[in-house]
Order: structure tokens, then sequence, then C-alpha cells
């Protein structure tokens, strides 16, 4: 069990010596902590990451994870999944594939929801990862 601190919540004496992730003040840093614990990255490098720059974004958090060496997906419901692989995704393994924004973007048939899943994904590539990774449930 993981205890997290969120909202106006004091810290219970019982786990001021356990470790415990506070979202109450810098929440996407703890957001970085969190995915760190959960996948068990090497606790240094996250803390490195956060030393060098604090997340303002949740694009921001992404970086930091590509940088410390993980490699962040995003999770789809079952028809936005299949919709991505119907037009431009390709299967990179089981439930997942990889996929070039742009041309989602550009496609006449892609909905208004994938369209705009994709500008995000857009800007991700504009800095550098042009194909990125989705997996569904």
């Amino acid at each position: 069990m993981l205890p997290l601190i969120v909202g106006k919540a004091e810290i219970p004496e019982f786990l001021e010596d356990k470790i415990y992730i506070d979202l109450r003040e810098r929440y996407l840093s703890g957001i970085l902590q969190l995915v760190g614990m959960i996948h068990r990255l090497d606790k240094y490098r996250v803390s490195s990451a956060l030393s060098a720059r604090e997340p303002q974004s949740v694009l921001d958090v992404w970086e930091l994870l590509e940088e410390i060496g993980f490699d962040p997906y995003v999770v789809l419901g079952e028809q936005d999944f299949q919709e991505v692989l119907r037009y431009g995704g390709r299967l990179a393994g089981p439930n997942y594939l990889q996929f070039d924004p742009q041309a989602l973007l550009e496609s006449k048939a892609v909905s208004e929801h994938i369209k705009s899943f994709a500008k995000e994904f857009r800007r991700k590539a504009e800095r550098g990862n042009l194909e990125m990774k989705l997996g569904h449930g």
C-alpha cells in the first residue's frame, strides 16, 4: 500500500517515517514519483530529474519519464484504439500500436475526438518523438 496525501490533509503521525506521495503542493512532481514507484524506476534518476526541472504540465511529466528511460504510453478504450488503428496506426505488439499524429489530423474520416487527441500528440512529435505508443485494456 502506498499512501497518497491530497487536499488539505495533514500527514498522520504514523506515516511520518513511512514512504508516501505528497500531492498537496507539487502535484505533478508527485505524479512523476508515483509513476516511478509503480513502474519501479530508479529512485535516484527520478529525484535527479525532479531536481533538474519541476514539471509544469502533464507533457512535462511525460518528457521527464522519457528522459529517465521510461517509455510511457497512453491507454485507450477499445473504440478509440480501433479508430486509430483503422486510420493509419500500426500494431507494434499485442494491444499496442504506433501512429503518426499528422496522418490522423489530415484524415477526413477520423472523429473530432481522435483529432483532438492527435493534436496533443503532434505537439509531442514536434519535440522529437514522431511515433507514439498506445495500448488498450
